[in-house]
């Protein structure tokens, strides 16, 4: 059956050239800029952290550089899931936020048992919000700019962008932070820098599942 003549007129009215969207991989590259201004401030605007020789350039750079790779690895990934049947199924995204999460502890842990130090418990609170913001504050951009990335194409599960863009976020943001926050303690890991990982995360998800009703009521 050939549809009315009226809405075949409303189709022709809303086809448009679509610009195709770029590879996955370059996708991912926007947020080199941002990362590399954001570190080169924060060694000028702060110290090297104290215990680097301790630490060595493996447990200082490497891990950091080890976590940047896979936040790009979650960026491209991300990318992906605004490609129709290119996206991850539901489990595989969950095992990919496992391993973030278990990358993010592990590395915490290796500089914790390698050079422990400890926050006075005066500071506790206030070096803990300092460094949730600053993670934040890092990750947040490159959360927003991802998923608006993947947002151009048609994301089947836009909380799945959305997590993956924000743990991405998160762990290149701490891996750029640890650089320079001179405390290991766990307690102050988690409340300072874990917690930015799961803000980060909801971030991601919220704000991709926001754009995603604004599309489709829109």
């Amino acid at each position: 059956m050939n549809p009315p003549q009226s809405l075949r007129e409303r189709i022709e009215a809303d086809l448009a050239p679509v610009k195709p969207l770029p590879p996955a991989w370059k996708q991912a590259l926007l947020a080199l800029p941002w990362l590399l201004l954001c570190l080169l401030f924060c060694l000028f605007a702060f110290e090297l952290r104290h215990d680097s020789e301790t630490l060595g350039l493996g447990l200082t750079w490497g891990l950091s550089a080890l976590a940047i790779a896979f936040a790009f690895f979650l960026f491209a990934l991300a990318g992906r899931e605004g490609l129709p049947a290119r996206g991850l199924l539901p489990r595989n995204a969950a095992l990919l936020a496992l391993l973030a999460c278990g990358l993010h502890t592990f590395m915490a842990w290796l500089t914790y048992r390698t050079s422990p130090v400890f926050v006075s418990d005066a500071e506790t609170f206030s070096a803990a919000l300092a460094c949730f913001g600053i993670v934040s504050a890092i990750g947040a951009p490159l959360t927003l700019m991802l998923v608006l990335s993947a947002a151009r194409g048609v994301c089947l599960r836009p909380w799945t962008a959305g997590l993956l863009a924000g743990l991405g976020g998160a762990l290149a943001a701490d891996a750029i932070w640890r650089i320079v926050c001179p405390f290991t303690a766990f307690e102050h890991v988690l409340l300072g820098h874990s917690s930015g990982l799961c803000f980060l995360a909801l971030l991601g998800m919220s704000f991709s599942l926001a754009l995603a009703r604004c599309r489709r009521t829109g």
